[in-house]
């Protein structure tokens, strides 16, 4: 009877009605598809940077202090399947990341080596997409890829030899000559210009650490359930001298950079839901003030004032609720159009990203939450907006409510 009452009585006026639908409407539309972008545009870049660092890494508890081989692990394939099977988890790969001075003819400078399984982990960095010139890796090549800032630096290409001379685990003596399979762009000509990309079965080699890795790295399925997941790692790990790091621990630059761009964020969403709070509170103001007389009778006749303040908290919820389904459903199908045609960046804000080693896009995120969160923040505008009428009507004087 509550919900006959209530759907009936919003529909007594319906252009106050569809008004107060209207401006939730345009309130989730607007919402949902700024915070797709801006969730979006971190999406990729995080992608992007993670890809090399890893969202989550499992290492020795001596190596974020002093990151050399000596402190690497000794992985097994039993590590890496107990990790796998954690929910969301989406790869684990096993990486030596190292540097030494790579040198050609009169020509030397510091590179940074990064080691991977080339079949499962060329799609991850997205090489395939970044390769200028070259081939990529096999898992067995004694050939490295470098970075087109690192060509350039050197002028040598495809078929050229690049020095490495280094020190491996424990002292042992890393100096050997790589012929240069690929050229990669990577950022911009600086980033890329100390980046070496080696496979990890050469690496270990190289470096005389058979079965060591520095780190295990954990990509993701939802960046969202990062902490989650981390502590799911540790607990499949413990007992074992392994700790886990995440990219927030990691990179507390990145994760100002982003917190610094969400707060603004926040900012325009509550001047956004501010106006969208006014819109419910004046139509639940009308609903109150123009019905005095009729609420006036409905309790001089028996009718309970608890009863009539849920009437109209469920004539309230209606409208919410017709307003907040149907922004959400128009605006996933744009959020996910710019998921899969993202916008492209020109001029120099997109040299800006490319320095920082991002790709001069942004994508809209097609992620559930940015939907269920706003719909949360229409629910708990509701409820403080009806705190308005039930005191009136708990107040109300019959007899006073007739007479106007």
């Amino acid at each position: 009877m509550f919900f006959k009452l209530a759907w009936r009585n919003i529909w007594r006026s319906k252009r106050r009605s569809l008004i107060t639908i209207g401006s939730i409407f345009f309130a989730i539309l607007f919402s949902n598809l700024m915070q797709s972008l801006q969730r979006g545009l971190w999406e990729k870049s995080l992608g992007a940077t993670m890809s090399l660092s890893g969202y989550i890494q499992v290492q020795s508890p001596a190596f974020w202090e002093e990151q050399t081989l000596d402190n690497g692990i000794e992985c097994n394939a039993q590590q890496v399947e107990t990790i796998s099977q954690i929910d969301n988890v989406k790869l684990v790969s096993p990486r030596i990341q190292s540097g030494a001075l790579a040198a050609h003819g009169i020509l030397s400078k510091f590179a940074f080596i990064h080691c991977i399984n080339p079949s499962t982990e060329q799609d991850l960095l997205e090489l395939p997409l970044k390769l200028d010139e070259g081939s990529l890796l096999a898992d067995d090549d004694d050939g490295i890829i470098i970075g087109r800032g690192m060509a350039q630096y050197f002028e040598i290409g495809v078929g050229d030899t690049l020095s490495m001379l280094g020190q491996g685990y424990h002292g042992a003596s890393a100096n050997a000559n790589f012929p240069i399979r690929g050229i990669i762009k990577y950022g911009s000509n600086q980033m890329s210009g100390s980046l070496v990309i080696m496979p990890l079965k050469l690496a270990q080699s190289h470096f005389d650490a058979p079965n060591i890795a520095t780190s295990l790295h954990v990509s993701l399925d939802d960046i969202d359930k990062l902490e989650k997941t981390q502590l799911l790692i540790d607990k499949a790990l413990s007992g074992q001298d392994l700790t886990t790091m995440n990219w927030k621990q990691m990179m507390p630059e990145l994760l100002q950079a982003y917190q610094a761009d969400a707060g603004g964020n926040v900012i325009f969403l509550m001047v956004l839901y501010l106006i969208i709070g006014f819109g419910i509170f004046g139509t639940v103001l009308m609903m109150t003030t123009e019905r005095m007389y009729e609420f006036g009778v409905m309790v001089s006749i028996g009718m309970k004032r608890f009863k009539l303040s849920i009437i109209l908290f469920l004539e309230t919820v209606f409208l919410s609720a017709i307003g907040v389904a149907v922004g959400s459903l128009l605006s996933f199908p744009i959020m996910f159009y710019y998921h899969l045609n993202p916008i492209q960046i020109t001029g120099d804000a997109a040299d800006a990203m490319r320095d920082l080693g991002f790709d001069p896009v942004i994508a809209g995120s097609i992620s559930l939450s940015i939907l269920y969160e706003n719909a949360l923040v229409i629910a708990v505008i509701i409820a403080l907006v009806n705190i308005y009428p039930a005191i009136v009507i708990s107040k109300l004087n019959p007899i006073k409510a007739m007479r106007k």
